[in-house]
């Protein structure tokens, strides 16, 4: 997975962790061969701590993953 997408709200570089993922496998196929769309939205982020929810997505728009941290 990247980095928490909540980071981009960071002013200045700081120490972030994230306790949690879970992650939901949404296709019975899933291929390394080809590109995928990843949504990463950074929902709250303080003390060192964050929330973010993330989707894939495979070339043909299938959904393929969903996520949260």
């Amino acid at each position: 997975m990247p980095p928490p997408s909540a980071m981009l709200m960071l002013m200045e570089p700081a120490p972030i962790s994230t306790i949690t993922w879970t992650i939901d496998v949404l296709s019975e196929v899933f291929s390394t061969g080809e590109w995928h769309l990843v949504l990463s939205l950074g929902e709250t982020i303080g003390d060192g701590y964050c929330s973010q929810t993330m989707t894939a997505w495979m070339t043909a728009a299938d959904l393929c993953l969903s996520g949260d941290g």
